[in-house]
């Protein structure tokens, strides 16, 4: 059985998935510092996750306090229980080279964490504004992700770019 939560515990919920995927980048940037092209990387994508709690935080903010209480569907809620689970020194200390980070990244990115933020911006945001926020910074955070073997090379290079302990 799910355990529900409120749209409060939701929103709440998803600005921690934000900040535990900053906390994640954040230890990849140490364990990558001999090479600061992958560890300034790393910071980008660590700033994001930063600017994403920011704009959810403005989400909070904004949704009337009525609503906070209101329980959300089981399958939100269900997705949001899943976040909660991230063991951030689990997974920096799993790397033992780059291709390792940037599986993590990947899953990270494909996850809830993406997932509950969309889905707050367009629902409590207008529609103008989470255009502009999903254009300016998710689509950007993607792509950085995506042209991440342009920039570092294929899975095989990127295997020989070990981690530091």
């Amino acid at each position: 059985m799910v355990e529900l939560i409120t749209l409060g515990e939701l929103i709440d919920t998803a600005i921690a998935g934000e900040d535990a995927a900053r906390k994640v980048y954040l230890g990849f940037t140490h364990k990558f510092i001999d090479r600061p092209d992958v560890s300034d990387f790393w910071q980008t994508m660590a700033d994001d996750e930063a600017e994403h709690g920011r704009i959810l935080s403005r989400v909070h903010r904004r949704v009337p306090a009525g609503e906070l209480g209101t329980v959300v569907d089981a399958d939100l809620a269900k997705r949001a229980n899943r976040l909660k689970g991230l063991d951030i020194h689990q997974l920096v200390n799993s790397v033992v080279n780059l291709d390792d980070a940037y599986r993590i990244a990947y899953d990270l990115e494909s996850s809830e964490v993406n997932t509950i933020f969309g889905f707050l911006t367009m629902r409590f945001l207008s529609a103008d504004e989470s255009y502009a926020i999903i254009s300016a910074t998710i689509d950007r955070h993607l792509l950085r992700l995506a042209e991440f073997s342009h920039t570092f090379g294929d899975a095989d290079q990127c295997k020989r770019i070990a981690a530091i302990a």
